[in-house]
Order: C-alpha cells, then sequence, then structure tokens
C-alpha cells in the first residue's frame, strides 16, 4: 500500500507478506506522500499502521507530528514508524553530522506521544542503549 509523493521526493509504503492473511479495511493518505494510514484486521486482531515521512524543516514537521494525533486516538493495536527526520536523544541515536542538532520536532512528538498513550519499546527496554543497525541486519532479523 502506498501514498506516492513526488518523482524526485517523499513517499511512504507499507508492505505485507505474502502468505500472511489479512483484511485492509481502510487506507487514508495524504496528498504529500507523507503520511500512510492502514486499518487491518491480521488474526482477528484489528491494527492501525502508520508510516510517515516527516518534513526536514523544523517548523513544517512539528505542524506535522501535531497533526497526528488524530490518528493515534483508535481503540486499534496501534503501530507507528517511518522516517522522523530527527532523534529523540542525541546522545543515544544519532550518528554523524552536527552533534548538536537533530532533535527538533522530538518535544513535539513527545507531547502527541503522550495524549495517545505510545511509547518506543526499544527505549522502553533499553534506555540507555546505543544501537547501530544496517538495513540488511534489520531485513534479516525480521525476515525469519
Amino acid at each position: 500500500v502506498w501514498s506516492l509523493g513526488s518523482t524526485q521526493s517523499r513517499g511512504v509504503g507499507i508492505l505485507f507478506k505474502q502468505r500472511l492473511s489479512f483484511n485492509i479495511e481502510s487506507v487514508n493518505h495524504d496528498s504529500d506522500g507523507r503520511l500512510l494510514v492502514v486499518d487491518v484486521v491480521i488474526n482477528n486482531t484489528k491494527w492501525r499502521l502508520l508510516n510517515v515521512y516527516c518534513p526536514n524543516i523544523a517548523s513544517e514537521r512539528e505542524v506535522f507530528l501535531e497533526s497526528l494525533a488524530i490518528w493515534l486516538n483508535t481503540s486499534r493495536v496501534l503501530l507507528v514508524g517511518g522516517d522522523f527526520n530527527f532523534v529523540d536523544n542525541i546522545a543515544l541515536d544519532k550518528i554523524g553530522g552536527n552533534p548538536r542538532e537533530g532533535s527538533d520536532g522530538a518535544d513535539t512528538w513527545r507531547r502527541v506521544c503522550q495524549c495517545g498513550a505510545l511509547t518506543d519499546p526499544f527505549r522502553r527496554l533499553y534506555n540507555q542503549t546505543v544501537e547501530v543497525c544496517t538495513m540488511q541486519n534489520t531485513m534479516s532479523q525480521h525476515d525469519t
């Protein structure tokens, strides 16, 4: 399922394993390729899947993050992922670039998460762990 941006930027998608038995109940997306919301039933459990691609510009990012609040209010199991274009904790989560920048939007996202009672499961389990991961490692861990 896709929400396409332009040929030069943006765009998000959610892929389902071919052998997975699921029923998509609704799909919502914006016109900019920054948001995809899929309500799906998997094994009799209702899920809401959000994939986001936050703006690079901090002021636009904060407005976008606030706009997500309406999608977080659901009785379904909620899973949110994507490219947020910021890190929550520069000391733990940032690799490379300017060591003093990169967290613009974290406070807004924390506020939105509190309203939706969301948590980052990795940070909850490993609150002080620095995790370096490559796409190849991620794919092999989750593809089994």
